[in-house]
Parts: C-alpha cells; sequence; structure tokens
C-alpha cells in the first residue's frame, strides 16, 4: 500500500516522503540504540585489560579484608568493600538495619584506614545497601483441597447446568476431591 502510493507520487513529493523516512529511522535508531553496559565498557574499553581487572579485583579484596579489620566483628557478614573510586571508599551493606550503626562509626573507621598507608589517602566512605541475592531452593508440593460432600454435590450440579462442555469436565475434576 505504501509502495503503491510512492510510485504514484510525484518526483518532488517523492524525495520528500524519501528524506522523512530516513529522519525517522535515523530517529528512531537514536532513540533505541544499545546502551552499553558496565561489562561491555569493560571488555571492549582499550584503557582496562583482563589483567588489569584481576589486578582491581585483588586490590579490592585487600582493602575489604582492611576494612574488616577496621570494623566491629558484628558487621563482618553485613558489609564488604566494592569499589574505590575518586578516593572515595564505598561498601556495600546488607541492610539498612546494619547500614544505620554502621554510619555512626565511619568517623572511627575511617581513622583507622587512614593509619594504612596503602589507604592513607582515602577521604570518605560511602556506604550503599545492597541486599543479598537469595537463592530460593524451596520446592513447591502440589497439595489437593479435599471438599466436603456436599460442596462436591454443589459442583456437580453446576456441571450439569452448565452448557459449556470444557467447564463441565473442569467442574466434574474438582467435585471429585472431596472426603470419602
Amino acid at each position: 500500500m505504501i509502495f503503491a502510493r510512492i510510485t504514484s507520487m510525484t518526483s518532488h513529493s517523492q524525495r520528500g516522503l524519501v528524506l522523512s523516512h530516513k529522519m525517522l529511522v535515523m530517529s528512531l535508531a537514536m532513540k533505541y540504540k544499545k546502551t552499553k553496559t558496565s561489562l561491555d565498557y569493560l571488555f571492549k574499553s582499550e584503557h582496562m585489560n583482563v589483567q588489569q581487572m584481576v589486578s582491581k579485583v585483588y586490590q579490592l579484596e585487600a582493602m575489604n579484608e582492611l576494612f574488616l579489620k577496621a570494623v566491629d566483628a558484628k558487621y563482618h557478614g553485613h558489609c564488604h568493600v566494592c569499589n574505590l573510586r575518586d578516593s572515595i571508599l564505598v561498601v556495600a551493606v546488607d541492610s539498612p538495619t546494619w547500614m544505620t550503626p554502621l554510619r555512626f562509626e565511619l568517623p572511627d573507621i575511617l581513622q583507622k584506614l587512614r593509619g594504612n598507608p596503602s589507604l592513607a589517602g582515602i577521604i570518605k566512605i560511602e556506604l550503599k545497601v545492597q541486599p543479598p541475592e537469595i537463592q530460593q531452593d524451596v520446592t513447591y508440593q502440589k497439595t489437593l483441597t479435599q471438599l466436603s460432600s456436599e460442596t462436591s454435590k454443589y459442583y456437580l450440579t453446576l456441571a450439569e447446568d452448565c452448557d459449556d462442555p470444557q467447564l463441565q469436565q473442569a467442574l466434574r475434576r474438582i467435585a471429585s476431591h472431596c472426603d470419602k
């Protein structure tokens, strides 16, 4: 249909239609342009290779050990260092419940960390709530609810009065789950 309209138009209007079509395609392409994820950036970046990424992971693990030495033992299972950017140590905490008391201890923790020469340049500790991933290994068992004989009779009556054969069959199946 669109192609039939294009062939019947004059040369001038065809150029206008083609230009507007190109503009539409370009605007849609810009609108739905694939955004880069952080992993895309890391793997395709000329600035960081795999060795540098591994080095960063080891650096964060070492900082995490030093951080855990500086905090009270009650926080050990609830927080960890997740990044160091612009001299700001970013710490992930698993819930706001643990973040609030930890926030009050940040000045003391920062002072302890600055005592270590490798962390002397830290200017601030930033806390972020990052709930742990919950692995649900729950198996659901299908339990059939047993109906009373009276309820079963109601379902059978409904099935007899129903005109739809599929619904009749479903109602009879439900009625078969009665106490015996």
